[in-house]
């Protein structure tokens, strides 16, 4: 619980970064990449790399889903902000906890044979979908969550694959060696993308300025700090949407970082946080119901 509180503060600083900086999204994916990989290669000297090849094939198949959802997000925040953007994220953490119960028969048993905490978890989904309706009339919601719905189907998958492979060997050393290979991977990826983007990202690169540079630096360190709390959280949890239902208190963080900085939000505030309240009641439920010994 710890682990994945940690993590939320750290989603909320760095999903809420480029609605300051306005860079595109293909260019955060780069430094999202590139100043992790950088910071840990040092590390990599001290440690024992796990041999597993299943652990890297999870790490790889989890960047491609993580480049192109992360590309998405970054854009969303710079356009319609990050508060909006985090809202709107509880969308695909309803599609993890049901991507994970379909991928785990044990899980899936476990839920079906608990009727309460069943009916208890349809339940949220309704009050939850009913929220997220209601969002339709906001134009700014509406806007982002347009932006937003090509990730719907590939953000479940980020999580369960960093699941899979954080159990595929389940060390420290495993946590240490996941964010430097994935960073790695994110750094080539992310400068395809921009690659094939339009001369107007390009352009933007060489624009950067020595205080974009700053900021870049500073988000690879944030990004660190986020791997090593989330990776290590999926390590010891049972299904990977309890730690993304924890961490989705990264939207009541940036309503108090409005709210501190006299901003006010064009958005439907209290519509996006009731959805987000009932996603985060329904993992609870899940999580309170008894796990076979």
């Amino acid at each position: 619980v710890a682990l994945a509180l940690i993590f939320s503060f750290i989603r909320t600083g760095f999903t809420m970064l480029n609605e300051w900086a306005k860079l595109p999204g293909t260019v955060m994916l780069v430094w999202r990449g590139f100043w992790p990989f950088v910071f840990m290669t040092p590390v990599m000297w001290l440690i024992e790399m796990p041999s597993d090849p299943m652990f890297y094939l999870f790490i790889a198949v989890n960047a491609i889903f993580a480049a192109i959802t992360d590309a998405r997000n970054f854009e969303s925040s710079a356009r319609f902000g990050g508060g909006v953007t985090l809202r709107l994220q509880p969308v695909s953490l309803i599609l993890v906890f049901l991507a994970w119960i379909a991928v785990s028969a044990e899980q899936r048993a476990l839920v079906m044979s608990h009727p309460y905490h069943m009916l208890g978890i349809l339940g949220c989904l309704a009050l939850g979908a009913m929220a997220l309706s209601h969002l339709r009339h906001c134009h700014v919601s509406k806007r982002a969550f347009i932006y937003l719905l090509p990730t719907v189907a590939v953000a479940p998958w980020i999580d369960v694959f960093n699941k899979l492979a954080m159990d595929t060997v389940g060390t420290w050393h495993a946590v240490v060696t996941y964010i430097w290979f994935q960073s790695g991977l994110m750094t080539v990826m992310g400068i395809t993308f921009l690659a094939m983007k339009q001369k107007s990202h390009l352009k933007a690169v060489s624009q950067v300025s020595k205080a974009h540079l700053a900021f870049g630096c500073a988000m690879g360190a944030i990004l660190v700090c986020a791997g090593l709390s989330k990776n290590s959280a999926m390590m010891l949890t049972p299904n990977p949407a309890y730690v993304a239902a924890i961490a989705m208190v990264s939207p009541l963080w940036a309503t108090l970082l409005y709210k501190a900085i006299g901003k006010k939000e064009e958005a439907n505030v209290v519509m996006g946080l009731l959805f987000v309240f009932f996603v985060m009641l329904m993992l609870l439920i899940a999580g309170l119901i008894p796990q076979a010994e």
